[in-house]
């Protein structure tokens, strides 16, 4: 759901409850609610927005026995993780981020 639609801004960041009260949300929408619920109590994961060029996604803490995209920071692995569709596994990054320099947030 584009910001422009559900907050009738250009870009808006949601807050997790914001997201699950409109029902939905872009893709900094649902990587941020990722994100708080994996570093939750409950969960306990370590996890990192990713920012690329107009896109962001989740990274998630993980050791060399997961396969799939990771990027390195602090010589900690963080597994890629898209939010904005179904059936993306751990570790796969759509084709158009494959080579893209991006920023890595660790919460």
């Amino acid at each position: 759901m584009p910001d422009d639609v559900s907050t009738g801004a250009d870009d808006y960041a949601k807050r997790m409850l914001e997201s699950l009260v409109d029902g939905g949300g872009d893709c900094e929408d649902s990587a941020i609610m990722l994100a708080s619920l994996l570093t939750a109590d409950s969960f306990g994961y370590g996890t990192a927005l990713f920012l690329l060029p107009g896109h962001m996604a989740v990274d998630v803490k993980g050791g060399e026995d997961i396969a799939g995209t990771y990027y390195e920071k602090h010589n900690v692995r963080y597994y890629y993780i898209e939010t904005t569709g179904r059936g993306w596994r751990v570790g796969e990054i759509p084709e158009e981020y494959e080579n893209e320099s991006a920023y890595i947030y660790v919460l």
